[in-house]
C-alpha cells in the first residue's frame, strides 16, 4: 500500500513539473507570396527572476531555406487554450505582417507581446520593449521592458491601436497608441474603478497632450440602468482617446452642470451665460434632450464633465 502511494505520489509531482523544450507552433507569411514561415514556441525552462515568468522561444523558419531566426520573450506560461501561441498581424500598417505571440490568455484578457518585420533587413526585429504606462499612477515606468497588449484591435485609417483590458465586472483599463515610424506613442488612457462600497464608479479620462482630462464619480445603478448611458460613456471615452476634435456650445444663460442626466442630480458647478463648452455627445441622456459636455474652469486646474439640457445650448457647426 505504501509502495503504490509513493509511486502516485512521484507520478503527480511528474506531472505538475514544467516539460522543457515543450513544442507548439503555428504558421504565417510576412506578405502575399512571401515563403511560409514555420514558427515553434519552445519552453526553454528558464524562468525570469523578477516577474516568475517562463522564458519562451520563438523559433521562426521559411520553408525556401531563406531565414533562420530565434527571438526570446517572457510569457505566464506555454500557450494552450483557444487563444493560440500566435499569429501574423500588420500591427503598424506597413504593408508586412508582424510576429504576434500570445503571452497570457484568460476568459475576457489576451495579452500579446510583439517583433515588427523589418523589410530592410529581411528579419524580424527584437521584441518590442518599451517603458511601460502606469494608469493609476499616471506617469510611465522607471524601466523598460517587453510591451503586452490587451486584447488589441487596429485602427489603419488614422495609424491607432488600442487595448482594453477587463477586471471583474465593470473595471477596465483602455489605452490608445499611435505609431511615429516603428514605435508606439501613447496619446489617451482611460480607467474604471468600482470604489470600495461598490456603488459608486469612477471614470478617469486623459489625453497626454493634455486637451481632454476628467475624473468623474457616478453611482453604478445609475450606469447600468439603459443602454442609452452605457454607450454614451463608452462612445465619448473612445472619441476622446482616439483624438477626436469635439464642437463647440455656449450657454444661452446661466445654468447648472449636472452630474447625471437629470435635474435631481447634484450640480458640479454653475455654468455662467457663454460659457464655453466642448459637446462630447449631443442628444443624449435618457430622454435625448441632454448634452454630454465638457467645462474647463477658469480659476480651476481639473475640467468638468457633466450634463445640461441641449435647450441652454448655442453651439457651433
Amino acid at each position: 500500500m505504501k509502495r503504490t502511494f509513493a509511486c502516485l505520489l512521484m507520478l503527480l509531482l511528474l506531472y505538475a513539473l514544467p516539460v522543457l523544450g515543450e513544442v507548439t507552433e503555428f504558421p504565417g507569411r510576412v506578405c502575399e507570396g512571401a515563403p511560409l514561415l514555420s514558427i515553434s514556441i519552445v519552453d526553454t525552462g528558464e524562468i525570469d527572476p523578477a516577474t516568475d515568468d517562463k522564458i519562451l522561444r520563438a523559433d521562426i523558419t521559411a520553408e525556401d531555406g531563406s531565414l533562420s531566426q530565434s527571438l526570446l520573450y517572457r510569457a505566464v506560461g506555454m500557450p494552450i487554450g483557444a487563444a493560440g501561441a500566435g499569429r501574423m498581424d500588420d500591427l503598424n500598417f506597413d504593408g508586412y505582417a508582424d510576429l504576434c505571440l500570445v503571452t497570457a490568455a484568460g476568459a475576457r484578457n489576451i495579452f500579446t507581446s510583439f517583433a515588427l518585420w523589418n523589410p530592410e533587413t529581411g528579419r524580424f526585429d527584437e521584441v518590442y520593449t518599451d517603458y511601460p504606462y502606469l494608469p493609476e499612477e499616471q506617469r510611465f515606468a522607471d524601466d523598460a521592458e517587453q510591451l503586452w497588449l490587451c486584447n488589441y484591435n487596429l485602427y489603419p485609417e488614422s495609424g491607432m491601436l488600442d487595448c482594453y483590458m477587463a477586471d471583474g465586472a465593470a473595471d477596465y483599463d483602455w489605452t490608445v497608441y499611435r505609431w511615429e515610424g516603428r514605435r508606439l506613442r501613447l496619446i489617451g488612457a482611460a480607467t474604471l474603478r468600482t470604489l470600495s462600497d461598490g456603488d459608486f464608479l469612477r471614470e478617469r479620462v486623459w489625453r497626454l497632450d493634455g486637451s481632454c482630462h476628467w475624473e468623474q464619480v457616478y453611482p453604478a445603478e445609475w450606469a447600468d440602468s439603459e443602454a442609452a448611458i452605457s454607450n454614451e460613456r463608452h462612445d465619448v471615452i473612445q472619441s476622446t482617446l482616439m483624438g477626436q476634435d469635439f464642437p463647440t456650445a455656449h450657454t444661452r444663460e446661466r445654468t447648472a452642470l449636472y452630474s447625471l442626466d437629470s435635474e435631481d442630480s447634484a450640480a458640479l458647478t454653475t455654468l455662467p451665460q457663454g460659457a464655453a463648452l466642448q459637446v462630447l455627445k449631443a442628444d443624449c441622456g435618457r430622454d435625448g434632450t441632454w448634452a454630454r459636455v465638457l467645462y474647463a474652469p477658469a480659476d480651476a486646474p481639473a475640467q468638468l464633465t457633466g450634463y445640461v439640457r441641449m435647450a441652454q445650448l448655442n453651439t457651433e457647426r
